[in-house]
């Protein structure tokens, strides 16, 4: 804080120009700056944002596609374990007829054949038994005694008739192949799928009348041994699919389930190892999303999505740092631009700076010699722009200056031969006050004290209208004027009308304009009342809504037609006053306030005055 106050004091002393050319380069290169780099945090922002949703979107497309292939092939298992023909051969099937073998292996072909020879995904299928492992595939072999030993045929066993999905395995460790550790084997490394094949039909008893029964499921005798089907697949599926929609070319894809074990990955020495990945544990919890996770120290985008057939998940990991490369050339481009745009603005600023002073400089100069009396001094305005305005309406200014001094003098010997008269004037009033006083007491001596009172009203008001010179007055004062009004007018008027008075008591404290309501009344009892003989009534109160005050004025004199309302309001002929109070309220508190009438002929005529309420 010390710190700031003293640059703020350093800057406060410095001299205008250095000011004006600090202000100007601030001015200018900050908010260059703060823009450039702005600029680019929400690109990087808005890219990261666009490359997760669309790496998802890559990952979750990748992941329907595999999993329609994927259900097709389960589909396609479950329909063949019901196949009529794969019944009739299980259910005379005879594991110690090597020649029925042979034909059984045939005949299974053509079946294995009808239900996923159309599937180019599946490396090879096999119907595996105890004794013999159906089906001809010169791609591949499986060595049934091994076979049996194997994890794959307890998953299937374990699964109970569903499709069991086996991770990636290498063949020579699972079957037990030492020989061909060393060989190239295409199906080095396999992922596979298995099924207990439960293998049923349905038939239908004919019956002598040539109808037939309702299909009943019949399944094999529980002494004949269960096959397996077992589907493999290359791990190259993988690959070939998520390989090629890397975005890019950093960034690595993971097939791996739960375990961390992993099926497939670009780094081939990665299959049929495990693996537990930081981003793993949330994608179990989540099945599918997207996270920033640290690897090996850099930020790393990941989005993953769960198959809904396998059970296994994909992923991709692409580092943060490589999506932004192309915004490095944009925050160089901004940092040299802000450098450029400083250089450019500091010699600006010295040009502009110098336009500005030197005409001050000699205002200075001209305003030191004013005060000291020198007001013919004049400075030459040099162009038309804002300076050269302000030096000519100093020389105006300065000439106004001096005419004003000399009309001032006049003025003030004219204030005290005014103030002098004013003194003389107003013995006129006070000698007005002391005769109705003596005429009071005179009235009183003979007991005429409704004269008296008259005279007392008369009295009050003379008093008030001498000493309330001004617009604005208390309304209990105003009032207390109206109320003496009222009384001379009745006595005129010989209690033609009666009057009742109703006011919130918060209004008496408030200011209001002065004899505001005089003219009303005076033209309810002139015009109101002039055929009322008697019975005339005359009631006026005031209240606070909304912040408003409503004055209100009603009788119930003779009223006024439409049209006659409407020639008051424009003006004065027949009334007294009534447009010039409209137009004192409207222009000492807003058009919105004023004076509003509503008449009825032969009923009377109600008239309001709305003034603001200031509390």
């Amino acid at each position: 804080m010390k710190i700031i106050k003293g640059i703020w004091m350093a800057f406060k002393n410095l001299r205008l120009r250095s000011k004006l050319i600090l202000s100007f380069i601030s001015l200018i290169s900050i908010p260059s700056l703060v823009i450039g780099f702005g600029f680019y945090n929400t690109s990087s922002k808005i890219i990261s944002e666009n490359t997760s949703e669309n790496i998802f979107n890559i990952v979750k497309k990748n992941t329907q596609i595999t999993d329609i292939k994927f259900s097709r092939i389960e589909e396609s298992a479950l329909m063949m374990a019901v196949d009529p023909d794969l019944y009739r051969l299980f259910e005379g099937y005879n594991a110690e007829d090597e020649s029925n073998l042979l034909r059984l292996n045939y005949e299974m072909s053509v079946i294995i054949s009808k239900y996923f020879s159309m599937y180019e995904d599946v490396y090879s299928a096999y119907i595996v038994t105890s004794k013999f492992s159906f089906g001809s595939n010169s791609k591949m072999f499986i060595p049934q005694s091994a076979f049996y030993k194997t994890s794959i045929y307890s998953d299937a066993v374990e699964a109970k008739g569903k499709t069991r999905w086996i991770r990636t395995y290498d063949f020579t460790d699972m079957f037990n192949q030492k020989e061909l550790k060393n060989t190239n084997l295409d199906y080095r490394y396999m992922f596979a799928a298995v099924k207990l094949l439960n293998i049923s039909t349905l038939e239908s008893q004919n019956y002598y009348d040539g109808t037939y029964s309702s299909p009943v499921i019949k399944s094999l005798n529980s002494n004949i041994e269960r096959p397996i089907l077992i589907l493999n697949f290359q791990e190259n599926i993988f690959h070939e699919l998520y390989s090629s929609s890397l975005p890019i070319k950093e960034a690595v894809y993971y097939i791996i389930d739960r375990q961390g074990n992993i099926i497939s990955h670009p780094d081939k020495a990665k299959l049929n190892t495990k693996e537990t990945p930081v981003w793993l544990q949330e994608a179990i919890q989540k099945g599918a999303g997207s996270s920033y996770v640290n690897i090996n120290g850099h930020r790393t985008l990941v989005c993953y999505d769960t198959s809904k057939v396998t059970g296994w998940i994909s992923a991709f990991e692409v580092p943060v740092d490589k999506t932004l490369s192309s915004l490095t050339v944009v925050r160089y481009y901004t940092l040299y631009l802000a450098i450029g745009i400083t250089i450019l603005a500091i010699i600006i600023a010295f040009l502009i700076s110098g336009r500005i002073v030197q005409p001050i400089k000699k205002l200075l100069k001209a305003i030191r010699s004013i005060g000291e009396g020198n007001f013919p001094n004049r400075i030459m305005a040099v162009g038309n722009d804002e300076m050269g305005i302000l030096v000519d309406n100093f020389n105006i200014m300065n000439e106004k200056i001096q005419k004003l001094i000399e009309e001032n003098y006049e003025v003030k010997i004219r204030e005290k031969e005014a103030h002098i008269m004013a003194l003389n004037l107003q013995l006129n009033p006070h000698f007005m006050s002391n005769t109705l006083n003596t005429i009071n007491w005179m009235a009183i001596e003979n007991n005429q004290s409704e004269i008296s009172k008259m005279i007392m009203s008369l009295s009050t008001m003379l008093q008030y209208t001498m000493r309330n010179t001004t617009e604005m007055v208390k309304f209990k004062d105003d009032l207390d004027w109206l109320k003496s009004y009222v009384f001379i007018m009745k006595n005129r008027y010989e209690d033609v009308f009666g009057v009742e008075y109703q006011f919130d008591e918060k209004l008496y404290d408030t200011m209001v304009p002065k004899l505001f309501l005089q003219p009303i009344v005076e033209n309810a009892i002139i015009h109101g009342f002039e055929t009322v003989e008697t019975g005339g009534y005359l009631k006026i109160t005031g209240s606070i809504e909304n912040g408003i005050r409503n004055f209100v004025v009603e009788d119930n004199g003779k009223g006024m037609t439409p049209e006659k309302n409407l020639k008051v309001m424009k003006s004065d002929e027949n009334s007294i006053g009534i447009k010039n109070i409209d137009k004192r309220v409207k222009l000492l508190f807003g058009e919105e306030y004023g004076l509003h009438i509503e008449s009825q002929e032969g009923k009377g005529t109600k008239v309001c005055i709305m003034i603001p309420y200031d509390g």
